[in-house]
């Protein structure tokens, strides 16, 4: 092996991940097992278009610091976290009515 091809595939293993954001990386990416989907193979973000805006301000290169989210239930949020590349973020849910209200620090891993 040459000198060249040597340093080719160096500069190929450092080279920085593409800036994608998190719903481009879930539909490149992300597979559904039956267990865990009505609907198993490739994640697809048009599925649920809704959940795009969120993963994406979720995103490595996002301008916002804190997402919040308000929503009913059973729409997706634990499928935009499973989601969410890049380094673990703390995220906090809140549960209960407007008197109660409960959260939780979650340390998201890859």
């Amino acid at each position: 092996m040459g000198l060249e091809v040597c340093v080719a595939r160096l500069a190929d293993s450092v080279e920085p991940p593409p800036r994608q954001t998190v719903s481009e990386w879930a539909d490149q990416n992300r597979r559904l097992s039956s267990e865990a989907s009505a609907q198993r193979g490739e994640w697809r973000t048009d599925r649920a278009p809704y959940q795009r805006a969120i993963m994406d301000a979720l995103s490595p290169y996002s301008p916002y610091e804190r997402v919040v989210v308000m929503s009913s239930s059973q729409i997706g949020k634990t499928e935009i976290l499973n989601n969410q590349d890049g380094d673990p973020t703390p995220a906090c849910w809140g549960l209960g009515g407007l008197r109660r209200r409960r959260c939780s620090r979650i340390p998201l891993r890859h």
